[in-house]
């Protein structure tokens, strides 16, 4: 019983588990369709990260564009990517990352989650973080409601959000480009908190949004 309980979730349901000297991070991303630029550098640059932050000197690629390992001491990183875009589509889909990250966690027996390139899935993922207790360190993903509005204590955002973009971005265009503005956004979360957070700053810098 005792070796049997760590491999069932708290929702009853089996779990695979890494290995002592293992580290599994589970990488939730645009790996094809129109955000895999972004997809790429999040999984570039996580992996220099760990290289610099560890004194890493190298990493291995054991499957091409979807699985990394690094060796850091006695311990094994494992990084395994996931596409959260739908077989022949453009744009990645919540309910597709909701599945790629949960077959992550229970059959790869991943314990970190890091992702996404597009704000809802960002925002789907949370809840997945929070069902299996599992991390999840949001970037590039910017909707500034991710840790307002979705956020539990699993959720990490490293990158910046539309807050940041417009508290300088907004500030210097009313300062340097003109009062009057509009937007051309799109209708998702991201276009939304974007929208919102500028229009609050433009119009407190003294411009008008129309």
């Amino acid at each position: 019983l005792i070796l049997v309980l760590p491999t069932v979730s708290l929702w009853g349901v089996p779990r695979a588990l890494a290995q002592d000297n293992e580290i599994k991070i589970g990488v939730v991303t645009a790996r094809s369709g129109v955000l895999s630029y972004y997809g790429d550098m999040s999984i570039n640059g996580f992996i220099l990260g760990l290289m610099y932050a560890l004194d890493i000197d190298s990493f291995e690629v054991v499957t091409p564009n979807m699985e990394w390992r690094l060796t850091w001491g006695d311990k094994v990183i494992h990084i395994i990517a996931a596409d959260t875009v739908p077989a022949g589509g453009q744009v990645p889909d919540p309910a597709t990352a909701s599945s790629a990250a949960e077959d992550l966690i229970l059959s790869k027996g991943v314990e970190i989650l890091l992702g996404s390139s597009y704000s809802p899935v960002a925002i789907a993922l949370t809840s997945i973080a929070e069902r299996y207790g599992v991390v999840l360190l949001v970037t590039p993903a910017a909707d500034h409601e991710i840790t307002k509005t979705y956020l539990n204590r699993y959720v990490f955002q490293i990158s910046s959000n539309t807050w940041h973009d417009a508290l300088t971005g907004a500030k210097w265009a009313v300062e340097n480009m003109g009062k009057t503005f509009a937007f051309l956004a799109p209708a998702n979360t991201w276009g939304r908190s974007t929208v919102a957070t500028w229009k609050a700053v433009i119009e407190e810098e003294g411009g008008i949004v129309v």
